[in-house]
């Protein structure tokens, strides 16, 4: 028994963190948000991150959780609730909801299996419910520290999904594109994304930098990406903004004027912007996809499962 509860100590280390944040937000209500109260959080996500690496075979089995991410997360949540309804307050709401989420439903399940911890496996890989919790939050955390703690990364990528949304209003088509999730889209997706930090490039180098890090050094875009933003100012001075969204749904033509000789070369770099790192490109994408649809949501209150 002995041994048994040496194993389950990383796990009853959780509960015990856990049910001294919950008993200060009960006693304390008036006080949650003060720095008593993050620090029991951040106290409480050190233990996640050592129990995600004992216990989560799933995943990465990662030991860093930076509390930093949720509180950066509440922040977001609180300013959403100000603002007024936006394509752009809806991304950074839901981008910042699923850390909260995934950080409550593994409370509940902390709480609900503190009343029954002789049905623990002292295996605790071996737990199944447990583990989907840690898989949760550890994928959660991952999208909260690129996208969400980074203020101006979440605010390039809500840029990103507002123009998408633009594009749609103008072109049904693209609608349609977007809502079958048709192979065209993927090749639309990222000229827009490319026209949106070339309208931007301060406020949007952040989280391009992290799609093609080669592109990018100390002093910020390389000599080939200022000279591509060159060229878009030169094209964005003859055409309006709409009118480069749609260019950029019908993609370049066969007509040899300076409009097409610029989205053939948007062509070249969207390419390389998929292929340069696909595992990142993926997970961005699927993250404005994700955006742009609401979904799909993960079921976080279904039966308690050890």
């Amino acid at each position: 028994m002995g041994i048994e509860d040496k194993a389950r100590s990383w796990l009853v280390q959780a509960i015990h963190c856990e049910a001294e944040l919950t008993k200060f937000e009960t006693q304390q209500e008036r006080f949650v948000g003060s720095q008593r109260h993050r620090d029991l959080q951040s106290q409480f996500v050190k233990c996640l991150g050592k129990l995600n690496s004992v216990a989560n075979g799933q995943g990465k089995g990662k030991d860093n959780f930076d509390s930093e991410v949720l509180q950066r997360a509440q922040v977001v949540l609180q300013t959403c609730k100000c603002q007024s309804d936006s394509f752009a307050t809806e991304t950074a709401h839901g981008l910042a909801m699923e850390v909260q989420e995934s950080f409550e439903a593994m409370r509940r399940y902390l709480r609900e299996v503190s009343t029954c911890l002789e049905c623990v496996d002292p295996h605790l890989c071996k737990n199944g419910g447990l583990v989907a919790r840690l898989v949760d939050v550890e994928e959660s955390w991952d999208l909260g520290a690129l996208y969400v703690q980074r203020e101006k990364t979440l605010d390039a990528l809500c840029d990103w999904v507002s123009q998408i949304k633009v594009a749609q209003r103008l072109s049904p088509s693209f609608m349609a594109m977007c809502e079958n999730c048709d192979v065209e889209m993927f090749l639309v997706m990222p000229r827009l994304i490319w026209l949106c930090f070339l309208r931007n490039v301060d406020a949007q180098s952040e989280l391009m930098s992290t799609l093609i890090p080669n592109r990018f050094g100390n002093g910020g875009c390389n000599v080939e990406l200022m000279t591509l933003h060159k060229r878009y100012q030169e094209v964005q001075a003859c055409i309006t903004w709409e009118g480069l969204l749609e260019k950029a749904i019908s993609g370049p033509s066969c007509k040899n004027d300076t409009l097409d000789a610029f989205m053939l070369e948007l062509e070249r770099w969207s390419m390389e912007l998929q292929r340069n790192s696909p595992k990142d490109w993926n997970q961005c994408s699927s993250v404005v996809m994700q955006c742009l649809t609401g979904g799909p949501q993960k079921e976080r209150d279904s039966e308690f499962n050890v």
